[in-house]
């Protein structure tokens, strides 16, 4: 038995009725089977753009101009997806510069979404996979796929985080309290937290009061008259929770 192995997605562009390599099997001559062709029954159902599928060339392709598309991406493909670049402050890289097919196939696919690659390895496409000798690192990465977190599109968080991910695995303690730390409650955890690994204790970014610096002033708390505020040795999180709290200020115990 041979297979079938003509460049069949190119042909399609000239000639209707050309065997699809995905769904036929094409035997040699000297098989017993008198058409020659028969059907796989155990093939996978291919995602297929529905221009394709309709053999709707025409919608994408010009037809005088040997198969040239009619626009430059993103803005063909926007003739029947919706433009959701500007829902976003921070856009993928591929989705923002319009190469939508660095992901996406534009006829058909093994994969769901019309993706070249399925799961992490179309984001390890082109992005370095250097998780795999760190030591402390987000348990989530050996379990699900980048797109567990990231939107793959946009997002208004940094490296594009999805809106509240963190919730979906850790308790979402904020309806319980009456202060929220601002970047908990905008959602940023990354802000203090390392999305894949850190050598430093629950993945923080920075470690003691270096990590409160990074956003708060030291002028701010050493121009009061609270003494603990001027001794260096203390840890903020000393009087402080960092995520939220009962009490103003984020205290943890109450200054009443």
């Amino acid at each position: 038995m041979v297979f079938y192995s003509c460049t069949h997605q190119w042909r399609t562009v000239f000639f209707d009725g050309v065997p699809d390599p995905e769904t036929y099997t094409v035997f040699s001559a000297d098989s017993t089977n008198l058409n020659g062709i028969v059907l796989k029954s155990n093939q996978p159902k291919n995602s297929i753009h529905k221009p394709f599928e309709e053999k709707k060339c025409n919608e994408c392709h010009d037809k005088n101009s040997m198969g040239k598309l009619k626009m430059e991406m993103p803005n063909l493909c926007y003739k029947c997806h919706e433009n959701v670049e500007q829902n976003y402050s921070n856009s993928h890289g591929p989705f923002s510069s319009g190469n939508c097919t660095q992901c996406h196939s534009a006829h058909k696919s093994k994969n769901e979404y019309l993706l070249i690659k399925q799961g992490n390895d179309l984001c390890l496409n082109c992005h370095e996979n250097k998780f795999d000798y760190e030591e402390n690192i987000h348990n989530v990465l050996s379990s699900e796929d980048c797109t567990q977190c990231h939107n793959p599109h946009g997002s208004n968080s940094k490296n594009l985080i999805k809106t509240n991910t963190c919730f979906n695995c850790h308790e979402d303690f904020r309806n319980e309290m009456n202060y929220i730390h601002g970047p908990v409650g905008a959602g940023n955890c990354n802000l203090c937290h390392d999305n894949h690994n850190s050598n430093k204790t629950k993945l923080l970014v920075k470690e003691g009061n270096d990590l409160c610096l990074n956003c708060h002033s030291r002028q701010d708390f050493q121009s009061t008259d609270n003494l603990d505020h001027k001794d260096s040795s203390k840890s903020c999180k000393d009087c402080h929770s960092s995520h939220a709290s009962l009490n103003k200020y984020l205290l943890i115990k109450s200054l009443n």
